[in-house]
This record gives structure tokens, sequence and C-alpha cells, in this order.
């Protein structure tokens, strides 16, 4: 962002969030009927829409909700809300998005990122989930590649449903979200500074629309082999896809998702429903007993890797 739509853009968000803050705009999961909801970090109606042949639990036709947020932070910040209590009580959260400990234990509220703050957030703590563990220092991937294979969250979601039996199980995946290192994983080598930050080589003209579309997808086909794979690892009767926001390819040049855009590519999320049923054992050796909340450095730098600070 120029220097010159800064002041502009920051001064929107501190109105915006004054009023998003007590009158949310869109709809919350906690609304609908699921016993386990996935969630696509960055995913967009038309993205799942183009592999959906490829995988039989998406069906023929894509539906989608109004997202609370077009960025994780407001998302997070509006969807575990009081309102939701008692639902968010029973609820176990297995997530790999640092925004969500930096908004649910750190209190960092997306309106901090307006030039005042005239919000009045309704958001609840990490005490009223009956689970809420964030993985951030057991993945070795995450170092080096600044990235979460699904093997690690899919784990977690298996032993929060042996474990707790919560109610309802919300399961954060980070694919499609940037970086793009599925292919540098799988090379075992490091990521070039294009797949560090794709969308700001986008925004800058250092490569096409296409070939970062391209990626894109192919980073969703991992997360998607790795909701795939959870399916057959757990039972329940009503499963739910869907994303905490979209993604901007230089629609009304705008890239990635920044917060308090309401536009169709960021608001605009899948809603897929489905089922899963185990036909495999899997050994889950994690016990949440032994779960610790990030510091703020540490969490800080997790979101200064994914671009954000």
């Amino acid at each position: 962002m120029t220097s010159a739509l800064r002041l502009p853009y920051y001064s929107y968000l501190s109105c915006w969030f004054g009023v998003t803050s007590r009158r949310p705009i869109g709809t919350n999961i906690f609304s609908r009927d699921w016993d386990v909801l996935i969630v696509l970090d960055a995913c967009r109606v038309d993205a799942l829409d183009q592999v959906k042949e490829e995988y039989d639990f998406l069906p023929d036709k894509i539906d989608s909700i109004w997202s609370l947020g077009s960025g994780s932070a407001e998302w997070i910040a509006q969807t575990f809300s009081e309102d939701y209590a008692d639902e968010i009580a029973d609820t176990a959260y297995v997530s790999t998005n640092g925004f969500t400990e930096w908004v649910l234990n750190h209190r960092e509220m997306p309106s901090e990122k307006g030039w005042f703050d005239i919000s009045k957030w309704d958001t609840v703590h990490p005490e009223d989930f009956k689970l809420l563990h964030y993985i951030k220092d057991d993945a070795p991937e995450l170092d080096f590649y600044r990235y979460v294979p699904t093997k690690y969250i899919n784990e977690r979601a298996i032993a929060a449903k042996q474990q707790i039996d919560p109610e309802r199980l919300v399961i954060h995946y980070q694919q499609p979200h940037d970086p793009y290192a599925h292919e540098a994983l799988s090379e075992g080598r490091e990521l070039t500074e294009y797949e560090k930050k794709p969308l700001r080589h986008l925004a800058r003209g250092e490569c096409s629309r296409e070939k970062a579309w391209g990626d894109y997808i192919q980073e969703l086909r991992a997360g998607l082999d790795g909701v795939e794979d959870l399916l057959e690892s757990i039972d329940a009767d009503k499963v739910v896809i869907t994303a905490d926001h979209g993604e901007a390819f230089g629609e009304y040049n705008i890239h990635r998702h920044p917060l308090g855009i309401p536009i169709p590519e960021l608001r605009r999320v899948p809603w897929v429903e489905t089922s899963a049923e185990r036909m495999k054992d899997v050994d889950v050796n994690y016990n949440f007993e032994s779960d610790k909340m990030g510091t703020k450095d540490e969490i800080l730098d997790h979101l200064a890797n994914l671009g954000y600070r």
C-alpha cells in the first residue's frame, strides 16, 4: 500500500470496525448445523469450483455464504462471539493460523490496525472453548518453509475427537494461503522469493495472474488432499468445508486479503456440506494436556513469516 493510501485506509478501518464490531455483516458458522467444520484459509468459491471434479466429497454445485471478515483476524474476532458462548463451550478449535492466538489469547483485535479505535468487540476468551489448540512449534516445516502440512493438523483433529469428544470441531488449515510451499517441500528445496510472497510479486507485475492463480490452485489441492485423508479417519454425520475469507488477485487493484474490504472475492466463501466415515485407524500420539499458548513474540514472528508484519 502506498503512503498516500495509508491514511484514508486506516481511517476507514477505524470507522468500519466501529460499526461491524457491534453489528457484524455476514453469516456466523455457529448459526448453521454441523459437527465438524473445516476451514481452508483464503479459499475462494471459484477456486473450489475449479477442482470439484477431482474430489468425490465435493458436490457439483459449490454453495457459499458471506464471511464475517476479509482477513483471518477479523473472521476470528467476529466468529467466536459471546452471542454463541454456549456453542463455543462445546467446541474444539484446532488451528494453524497465528491470529488464533493473536486475537483470542493476546486480545490484539483487528481494529488496532486503524488510526483510532471506537470498536466494541464481544469476542470470547481461550478458556471459553472446550479446547483451543494452535500448532506453532511442533511442525518442523514451520521454521524452514513457514508452512504447516495437513498431516499435523489432521493428527490434532483426530486426537481432539478421541480425547476431547467435542460437540463441534473446527479445523483451520493453512492451505491455500501463501507461502506456496507445497512444491518446494516435496522437492526438498528452499522457497523462492516468489513462493514466499507470490501476490506481492503479482502486484508488482513480476509474475502473471495465470501463474499466481495456478500455484494457488496447487496449494488448494494440497489442502484438499489432507481433507480427503481426514474424512477417511474420523466419523461425522455433518461436515462442512468453508473458508475464513477469500483471496484477491488484482480485482479492484486489491491483492491478498486486507481487512475491512467487502468485495465478493474476499467475503464470498464456500459452504460445502459432506460427511466423514472412518475407513482406517490412525495412531495418534499427541496429548493435549501438554498444550501451552505461544508468547506474543512467537506469534509476531509467525505472522511476519506469513507476510503480515
